[in-house]
C-alpha cells in the first residue's frame, strides 16, 4: 500500500495527461473527469474547512494508536496476534498441501482452456 499507492498515482497521472491531450470522445471524457475532480476537490476543501474532518480524523487515529500501544503493553496483544497469524498461515499451507488445491486448480484451468 505504501509503495503501490504512489506508483499507481504516478501511472494514473501519466495516463491522465496522455488522454486529456487526445481529440474526440476519449479526450472530452478525460477532460470532463478532470473538471469533476477539481469540483470535488474544491467541495471537499469547503466541507473540511467547515467541519475540520482531516484534523478530527488525524486526532482520532493518533488516539487509536496510543490506545493500541497501551493495550499491547498490558496484554501483549502483538505477540498474540503474531501467534494467531502464524497459526493461520501454517494451517492454510497444510490445507492447500493436503487437499492439493494448487494442482486441482491448475487441472481445472487446463480443462476450461481446452473447451
Amino acid at each position: 500500500l505504501l509503495v503501490g499507492g504512489p506508483i499507481f498515482s504516478l501511472v494514473l497521472g501519466f495516463g491522465t495527461v496522455y488522454y486529456t491531450k487526445q481529440e474526440g470522445a476519449t479526450g472530452d471524457l478525460a477532460r470532463a473527469l478532470g473538471e469533476v475532480a477539481l469540483v470535488a476537490r474544491d467541495k471537499w476543501k469547503e466541507v473540511d474547512s467547515k467541519h475540520h474532518i482531516v484534523d478530527q480524523s488525524r486526532q482520532a487515529a493518533n488516539e487509536a494508536i496510543h490506545r493500541m500501544q497501551e493495550a499491547d503493553r498490558r496484554h501483549h496483544a502483538r505477540a498474540h496476534l503474531y501467534k494467531f497469524v502464524s497459526f493461520c498461515w501454517k494451517s492454510t499451507l497444510q490445507f492447500v498441501d493436503q487437499h492439493r488445491v494448487v494442482e486441482r486448480g491448475c487441472d481445472t484451468l487446463k480443462v476450461l482452456a481446452e473447451h
